[in-house]
């Protein structure tokens, strides 16, 4: 039986034949219990420093994977050493988006200070949960996304002459706070 929107986990391993043998024990542990895996999102998957050395050695991209949101990966350092890197995936910050647009057209005709007031609140929850070390760039086109839709909803509340987007951005109302970083923990090797 699986569970609709069921847990979703992730286990990390050392070496390769610990990986194997958990994998092919947890179907039988799960089965104890009427759980089953989903195969379409169960897989068996090279992670960490020495899989990114080989990619890239070999010349191929390093394996990456979607997990709460955030896409995570391998990545370099400025000093050349490896990090496990997190963005928002694509799917969480459309899925965003669309939430701020459809709110946004509920709130059309309220006051802007409303407005803006929803959207500090909005953006500030986000940063909250994205707003790790290396997700700044993600953070800002977020940011500068959510004020281009809330210049189109402001320009559809009348049908007089619109102003330009300069305008907008000169307004002391129209202030959306900037992405704050939580300070990152390295993670043990």
């Amino acid at each position: 039986m699986q569970i609709p929107g069921s847990t979703r986990f992730l286990v990390l391993f050392a070496r390769e034949e610990d990986a194997q043998r958990f994998a092919a024990a947890l179907p039988a542990r799960l089965a104890k219990f009427g759980l089953e895996l989903a195969e379409e999102k169960t897989r068996l998957m090279p992670f960490g420093w020495r899989a990114w050395r080989a990619a890239e050695n070999r010349g191929l991209p390093s394996e990456r994977f979607d997990f709460l949101g955030f896409r995570h990966f391998g990545a370099r350092t400025r000093s050349g050493v490896w990090r496990l890197q997190r963005r928002p995936t694509p799917k969480s910050r459309h899925k965003f988006l669309l939430q701020i647009k459809s709110t946004l057209h509920r709130l059309m005709h309220a006051s802007v200070l409303a407005q803006q007031q929803y959207l500090s609140r909005a953006l500030r929850g986000y940063y909250g949960y994205f707003g790790l070390s290396g997700c700044s760039a993600a953070l800002e086109t977020i940011r500068l996304q959510v004020q281009y839709a809330w210049i189109q909803v402001l320009r559809r509340r009348s049908q007089r002459g619109h102003r330009g987007k300069g305008w907008y951005f000169s307004q002391r109302w129209f202030w959306v706070p900037p992405a704050k970083l939580r300070p990152h923990r390295m993670m043990a090797r």
